[in-house]
């Protein structure tokens, strides 16, 4: 198994090995929170720039053309929901929990439910696009915090 992002930090930390001075534990401390505010920064703000041109400005219009259905309502919380929605993800993969992520969106379905049923077949593609690449984004943004992919152990032994 694979040594945990706690047992390599404390290896370098010179809690489980080699004596480290404090200067360089503070070096790598000072680095590990910009790195970890990197990951916060491109996670919710990259991602929410991103998917507000991709969604916004490619499918909506399309989708809206092709398919004549009202466009996306204007006013709507989307982005905000969208940046909390990919800073919970990235939390959840940087503390090795992404069951949070089935919660989140079992919340989400069953907030929606009422509205999905008024929404237009071509729209639930775009939700579910949407929510890929916020998954995708939360992703990338521990991968950049933890400067490795996130790993992922089962409880079953």
């Amino acid at each position: 198994m694979p040594p945990s992002v706690i047992e390599k930090r404390g290896r370098r930390h010179g809690v489980l090995g080699a004596h480290v001075s404090r200067n360089q534990r503070l070096k790598e401390n000072i680095m590990d929170i910009w790195r970890t505010v990197l990951g916060f920064f491109v996670s919710t703000i990259v991602g929410a720039l991103v998917l507000w041109l991709i969604m916004n400005k490619v499918f909506w219009p399309y989708i809206s053309k092709k398919h004549k259905i009202q466009g996306r309502v204007s006013g709507s919380l989307t982005m905000m929901v969208g940046i909390v929605e990919r800073a919970s993800y990235t939390t959840a993969f940087i503390v090795g929990v992404p069951e949070w992520i089935a919660v989140w969106l079992a919340m989400k379905v069953a907030v929606g439910w009422r509205e999905s049923q008024k929404r237009e077949s071509p729209s639930d593609n775009l939700y579910l696009i949407g929510n890929l690449l916020s998954l995708m984004f939360g992703l990338i943004g521990a991968w950049i915090a933890l400067s490795q992919l996130p790993s992922f152990r089962s409880s079953g032994k």
